[in-house]
């Protein structure tokens, strides 16, 4: 298993299960992955790369907000799942590419507790006005019919897992709070990642191969709620390492990590927030460079190029001839 990402550590699981291939799930016993549950009286814990200070206000923020409105969530556990900053890969994922990122210190944290019943009670601090989000594992609206509130997330979460086979049946209380600034971070990714794992620990269930995450996060967004992503932002927050650039070869799926400013007396990224709106993939251009690149791919194919994705145009002597043939 890779080593526990701390930059973008997340406070979480123990038993994550669930499988894509063969849709069979098991109910098993907890066991430690790359992501790790810490139980907890909401007292912040001693951290590394997040600040005491923004630490203890996230876990004061959660008791209050538990307490205010009736979750119980003392004595549970608490996740807590990054965002991600990612260099020159735009676009790269669906197109085949290498990628490359980070995690970062601004999180997603989701105090959790099963509460002996089918009912999954979750509300967030930062979108108050939407209220307890309240619904028994395995009912939850159809894909794509729920209107623009965060609640689509926890619906998302237990409908694929359902998708896949995955008997959900228990249900919690949770609180979630999360200091990830503006757009372009994916806050959606973090919130997908935390809620699947938490969903997944609480009934019990684990994946034959932990790529298989990425995988049930990407349906979420893609199936249910209609954003056409593919699998940078899920791996870079999954996968980030202290100290590390995250690189991931998608010919092999494999994962390989890259120092930064190793020796250096002090390293940073940083980047401003130009406070640009940005209502989600699925009503961005994004969805129209997706298809663009889609569509010469099926053109390309159809010419008779033995090409899986653009990625594949690797010589210039291949991209000369798609060149000519398009003059």
């Amino acid at each position: 298993m890779p080593e526990i990402p701390i930059p973008c550590i997340v406070f979480g699981v123990g038993a994550i299960a669930a499988t894509l291939v063969g849709l069979r799930c098991l109910r098993v016993r907890a066991t430690s992955t790359n992501v790790r549950a810490t139980s907890t009286n909401l007292k912040p814990p001693e951290v590394r790369k997040t600040s005491e200070e923004e630490e203890a206000t996230a876990y004061a923020i959660l008791a209050r907000l538990a307490d205010e409105n009736g979750l119980d969530v003392r004595g549970g556990s608490v996740r807590r799942s990054s965002s991600r900053f990612c260099f020159g890969v735009e676009h790269g994922d669906y197109n085949g590419t290498e990628l490359f990122g980070v995690g970062t210190d601004r999180f997603i944290w989701l105090a959790y507790k099963p509460n002996g019943t089918k009912q999954v009670r979750i509300l967030s601090e930062n979108f108050k006005d939407d209220g307890l989000v309240e619904f028994t594992v395995g009912e939850t609206p159809p894909p794509l019919s729920v209107p623009n509130t965060w609640s689509r997330f926890p619906f998302g979460c237990d409908y694929i897992l359902r998708k896949e086979g995955c008997n959900t049946r228990q249900g919690f209380d949770a609180v979630v709070y999360g200091n990830i600034p503006g757009g372009g971070m994916s806050r959606s990714a973090s919130l997908t990642l935390n809620l699947l794992l938490t969903m997944m620990e609480v009934n019990g269930l684990q994946v034959k191969e932990e790529f298989e995450i990425i995988e049930l996060a990407q349906a979420v967004e893609n199936i249910y709620i209609g954003s056409p992503c593919g699998q940078l932002d899920q791996i870079m927050i999954y996968f980030a390492k202290e100290g590390y650039g995250t690189h991931f070869n998608p010919a092999s799926k494999e994962i390989s990590y890259v120092p930064l400013g190793a020796g250096a007396p002090d390293f940073r990224i940083m980047s401003l927030d130009t406070g640009t709106i940005r209502p989600g993939l699925e009503k961005s251009s994004y969805k129209i460079r997706r298809a663009e690149c889609e569509q010469l791919v099926k053109l390309l194919k159809s010419k008779g190029y033995p090409i899986q994705n653009l990625a594949s145009v690797r010589t210039s002597d291949l991209w000369d001839k798609i060149l000519a043939d398009f003059e």
